[in-house]
Formats: C-alpha cells, structure tokens, sequence
C-alpha cells in the first residue's frame, strides 16, 4: 500500500497531482498528519499546498487550507451520493426497472432507460404460494409440491425453501416496490392483496415455516422409518441439511450409505 510504501523508503516528499486524488474526507486528513509526524513533506501541485516548510517545521496556513479544502471535497462527495440517490428514487418512482432480472412472476419489457415490469402466466404460481402459506403450509412443502407437479423456476431449476422464501418476502407483488427503506406504490404490479401478504408477513415473524419447524424437530418426514438400509437400519430426516440419512450415521462408526435430498426423493416417490 501506499503508507507501506513510505514507510520503508521514507521519502522527503510525498507529492500529488490534486489533494483529492490521495482521498476524500478524513483519511486524506489522517494520511497528512502521519506523513508530518514522519516529517515528510506533502505537496499538491493544484492547489499549491506544501505542508513543511524547508527546515521540516509544520506550515500552520497551509495546513488550514488543507483543512477547509478537504471539508469542501466532503461536502461535493456527500452532494454526489444525494444526486445519485434522487436520481435514482425518481427512476424508481417513474416505474422504470433497474434491479437487474426480474423477479418470479414478471417480463421485463423495454431497455435501459425504458425498460419496465409486467407480469405473465407466472404469477398464478406466485397467488397460489402466497395462498398456501397462508394456509399453514411450510416453505418445504409448497416447494415439494411445485417441484412434484413439475413446475420449475424462473431459472428452470427445482425449487427450495430458500427460493420461496424469498418470494413470501418481496413486497412488490402487493404492488410496493421497497427501496432503500421506503416503499413506492406500483398498483400495476400487484398480484396478490395487500391483506394476504400482510398475513404472511405476520406468519414469518412468528417463524412458522417448515424451516423452524425442522429445527424443533416436528416436521414430519412422509418416509421417515419407511426406507430401509443395506445396513439395516431405517432412514431418518434431518430438516437442517435437507436430506434423509442412514440413523447409523448419528453415531461414531455408521455405515457409508450416501445421504439423499428430501426433495429429490419425496417428490421421486410421489
């Protein structure tokens, strides 16, 4: 790095074109101060500052200057990240899409700076998980069931707890697009009501989705103690991993039966 650098060659200057290219706000401050204590000379030939004068004593006006100047470059970058920010709020807010791929349940139409989100086909899957996890279905269950009636992602994958757990969480299919820590109202996108996703919300926050139940060990595995072992011994579910394994295994010693996905075979039976 550059601090290393000096260090170990200890130069009598250290000199730069402008004071902001060797950074903004309070680390080109605390860079400065340790070239000083170094007794090395900073210089920035745009605004003509030079830290040190020639017996190596500190330039008291100068280093005001730097002071102010450097206050100055604070302000422009804290400026530019408003801008920025506003620019893109009014963006946001116009409907234009810039989040990349567009989420389960909606085409991107247009490009760039008119690229847009509708919806398609996929958001009758989109009601239907909304509405099954409402019901008391788990994120486990509603994915094996995609999964068994052969109905795959947006990326033409099974589906995984993760994977609709992230749908039940994403406000912009009760038509409230969140940005930063706000959300933008976009009645055009809705798919389900408010209410119901308001519901699940409320579902999540109490942690009764398949994932939790896993960890208190109530979820029911459809096979549990019904598969058998070369070794003889029954598999058990084990809803952490997502998968079912020999019961030996639990135990120092336990046979080599490879453990399965309790999606790959659950669905596989059905």
């Amino acid at each position: 790095s550059f601090m290393k650098y000096v260090e170990i060659h200890k130069p009598d200057y250290c000199i730069v074109s402008e004071l902001s290219r060797i950074g903004r706000s309070n680390l080109t401050l605390l860079i400065i101060e340790q070239l000083t204590k170094m007794k090395i000379c900073f210089v920035s030939l745009k605004e003509n500052l030079k830290t040190l004068n020639d017996d190596k004593t500190i330039n008291p006006s100068t280093q005001l200057l730097i002071d102010i100047l450097n206050g100055i470059n604070k302000f422009e970058l804290e400026t530019i990240k408003y801008r920025v920010k506003s620019g893109l709020h009014k963006t946001i807010s116009s409907g234009t899409w810039s989040g990349g791929n567009a989420p389960y349940g909606y085409d991107i139409i247009g490009k760039k700076s008119s690229a847009r989100l509708t919806t398609n086909d996929e958001s009758i899957v989109v009601q239907d998980i909304f509405q099954w996890y409402s019901e008391g279905w788990g994120t486990h269950k509603i994915a094996s069931n995609l999964n068994g009636s052969g109905i795959l992602t947006k990326t033409g994958v099974q589906w995984k707890d993760t994977s609709i757990n992230k749908i039940l969480n994403n406000s912009i299919y009760c038509g409230k697009r969140k940005w930063l820590k706000e959300f933008i109202d976009m009645p055009e996108l809705q798919i389900i009501s408010e209410g119901l996703f308001l519901t699940v919300k409320e579902r999540l926050k109490k942690n009764l989705n398949a994932s939790d139940l896993n960890k208190h060990n109530v979820y029911q595995y459809i096979l549990q103690g019904k598969i058998t072992c070369a070794c003889k011994k029954h598999f058990v579910g084990q809803g952490r991993h997502n998968i079912y394994m020999c019961a030996s295994k639990k135990y120092k010693g336990g046979c080599n039966t490879k453990s399965i996905k309790i999606d790959f075979l659950e669905n596989e039976i059905k």
